[in-house]
């Protein structure tokens, strides 16, 4: 039985109890280290997807896009090959632009995942996901961020968020 230093059974399974249902309420009970544990219509949560990411390709900012001063999001789901762990289809749900479209699908196609399977009989043959992109400007240079890296400061930034919620 579970006993943790200093505390009765009954208090360490209600700490373990709560923690489980805490893990479940804020969507982590979903470990995609395992895809076999994924239904097949389920999305890897974006954070832990780019947590699984080893290799990230910037996309380039498309130089038409920059001379005309425009900025937006890019939202891709990805197919991931959950054995090699390479991106095997791109879809864009929304982009202001085929040119950040094009730069996304372009990026996406050189990720790379560690999804470290445990051995499994027959592990699902692809892993759904999205990933976030953020085209913005910056003192005349154009930058593009990932979800997980995107500047807090900036309020064009606040407003794109804004655009995909």
């Amino acid at each position: 039985m579970l006993k943790l230093p200093g505390t009765t059974t009954r208090s360490a399974f209600l700490v373990v109890a709560i923690g489980i249902l805490a893990w479940t309420l804020i969507g982590r009970a979903k470990v995609p280290s395992d895809p076999s544990s994924l239904a097949a219509d389920e999305e890897v949560p974006a954070q832990e997807l780019l947590r699984m990411a080893t290799v990230r390709v910037r996309p380039a900012y498309p130089a038409v896009a920059l001379h005309s001063k425009r900025e937006g999001v890019t939202v891709a789901s990805v197919g991931i090959d959950t054995i090699a762990g390479d991106v095997r289809r791109v879809q864009i749900l929304q982009s202001p632009s085929t040119e950040f479209a094009d730069a996304v699908r372009a990026a996406l196609a050189g990720w790379h995942f560690a999804l470290g399977i445990p051995t499994v009989s027959k592990p699902p043959p692809m892993m759904d996901g999205r990933v976030i992109f953020y085209f913005l400007i910056r003192s005349g240079s154009g930058q593009v961020f990932v979800a997980d890296e995107a500047p807090n400061h900036a309020t064009s930034f606040d407003v794109l968020t804004s655009e995909i919620r």
